[in-house]
């Protein structure tokens, strides 16, 4: 039953959840879905508005060596421009930190830095231990004897549920409520708004101030320089697949000055410009993105949320597309060895998994260190590796490219999947169509799955048998008999959870999936349901 001591604890333990940095509340509180009663409280997490990339400046301190270098800067225009620089940072800085702290005012919470989290955890808190109490009268009144005894369990009861709700309003007082932090939506969509025109004159009273320094023949410089700090700081912030590629830097670590640079980079200027314009308009949208995220959190309005969500997936597209357009230029330009070391570093990045050593590259590369393998034989295993990897390379190339259709819709599914949660009344279950991605994989496996045959007949089996991943990995559930009982428990366990959390049916569990599978465990482990 709870006492006193408890109630305590739980309120202390609630009035503390809000007590972390301003941006950080602000980027991982769940929005009400609505200006009512609309909003769920609960272990069902959800996102909200990011204001942190509304904070950051266009220009910073380390931009400088860059502009005085491509503008060619004299020694006085550089003094200037290090001046207006300065004087951009300093009240950029103060013009955002002023707008942080109108925010933190305006949000609902007696203690500073409470969030919307604080508030909904501390609600899921308080109808969990209600829900306790309950139990424990229903529990207690059922083992009771005599109605003696069963009218003082109500009694104290009602006393005890009397001081949980005074304490319950102390939580409230500290948190805030529903129709405060909806409130408080509005009036963030408000100060966003301002705060992008604000900073929009900044920038402008900035540029323009760098634009008269400069002489007529400097002005297509600063295009130039402009377009490159854009892309060194934008290109970091994409976050769909091949997004963050950056053709510019790749080129020039691998091109040195010569025949080739010059008569390539009238394309790579092409790039850069329309890059520059597509990051600039990625950029104008996520501005303006935060105060309509605002509203619509606030009004639960789901389509309109699906709408911004897709708007969002074409602009990033259209940069991935530049960045996807350019490296296949390059890679039909560029002459050996160039080429290969320009595919191997971008494949690194954009499509691993594909592109990495498979079983089979694998298994030669460890055939090969043999001490034990002749000479004959070393060259029969490269000859053998050339001949697999074409057809192997083939279905990579296929992968490859349905990847970079696919990774727009992919995205775009996580952020609706997301973005879901922040709404009560929608629930989420859609999955991706996988046959394309699960029929070429099962076309590569096979393919490797015939070369490591054809390996074993080279190396014969003793050797082969000796060679990393010359087995294959056994299916779930295969060779029960070979496994342990821990063993067979573990996989078990393993399929359900997969059963249960792999909501796409991928084979793996992303970042949102196994978020939803804590929240899930943790919820069934609390309620006493033990494990799967």
């Amino acid at each position: 039953m709870l006492r006193s001591p408890v109630i305590f604890r739980l309120i202390l333990a609630v009035a503390c959840l809000g007590m972390s940095p301003c941006a950080q509340a602000q980027s991982r509180g769940r929005p009400p879905s609505s200006a009512g009663e609309r909003a769920a409280y609960g272990d069902r997490s959800g996102r909200s508005v990011d204001i942190d990339y509304a904070m950051l400046p266009s220009f910073t301190p380390a931009d400088l060596p860059l502009i005085i270098e491509v503008i060619k800067l004299d020694d006085g225009q550089s003094l200037v421009v290090e001046t207006l620089l300065d004087d951009y940072v300093s009240s950029f800085s103060d013009a955002s930190q002023a707008v942080r702290v109108q925010l933190q005012d305006a949000r609902p919470g007696s203690i500073s830095g409470e969030t919307l989290e604080g508030m909904q955890r501390g609600r899921s808190a308080m109808d969990r231990q209600v829900e306790v109490m309950r139990k424990t009268l229903s529990d207690r009144i059922r083992d009771a004897e005599t109605s003696q005894e069963r009218a003082r369990i109500r009694e104290e009861f009602t006393r005890e549920m009397s001081e949980f709700m005074k304490q319950q309003d102390a939580v409230t007082e500290i948190t805030g409520d529903s129709s405060q932090w909806s409130d408080f939506l509005q009036k963030q969509s408000e100060i966003l708004r301002t705060w992008n025109e604000r900073r929009r004159e900044i920038d402008d009273e900035f540029v323009g101030a760098i634009q008269i320094v400069l002489e007529p023949d400097q002005v297509e410089s600063w295009k130039q320089a402009r377009a490159s700090i854009r892309r060194r700081i934008e290109l970091s912030r994409g976050r769909l697949e091949g997004e963050r590629m950056d053709m510019i830097g790749r080129f020039n670590e691998l091109v040195p000055a010569g025949e080739l640079r010059t008569r390539i980079l009238p394309t790579l200027n092409a790039y850069e410009m329309e890059l520059d314009g597509a990051l600039s308009a990625r950029h104008a949208f996520l501005l303006e993105a935060g105060p309509v995220l605002s509203e619509v959190l606030r009004s639960g309005d789901w389509s309109r949320m699906q709408a911004v969500i897709q708007e969002e997936a074409v602009v990033r597209t259209r940069v991935r597309d530049l960045h996807v357009a350019t490296f296949d230029v390059l890679t039909n330009v560029l002459p050996e060895p160039l080429r290969l070391q320009l595919l191997a570093e971008v494949h690194r990045e954009f499509n691993s998994s594909i592109w990495s050593k498979g079983r089979f590259e694998r298994a030669v590369d460890a055939a090969m260190a043999r001490e034990d393998v002749t000479d004959s034989e070393r060259a029969r295993l490269e000859s053998l590796l050339a001949t697999c990897m074409t057809g192997i390379d083939e279905i990579r190339a296929q992968q490859d490219s349905l990847a970079r259709e696919l990774a727009p819709q992919r995205w775009i599914h996580e952020e609706t999947r997301g973005w879901s949660r922040s709404f009560s009344d929608i629930q989420f279950d859609s999955k991706l169509d996988n046959a394309r991605t699960n029929e070429l994989n099962r076309l590569r496996k096979e393919a490797e799955e015939g070369c490591m045959a054809l390996l074993r007949e080279l190396l014969g089996e003793e050797r082969y048998k000796q060679i990393p991943g010359a087995r294959s990995t056994p299916a779930r559930g295969a060779e029960p008999r070979q496994q342990s009982d821990r063993q067979q428990e573990a996989q078990r366990r393993r399929d359900e959870l997969y059963k249960r959390f792999d909501t796409d049916g991928n084979g793996r569990l992303d970042s949102d999936e196994r978020q939803r599978m804590r929240e899930v465990l943790m919820r069934d482990q609390r309620e006493g349901r033990g494990n799967p």
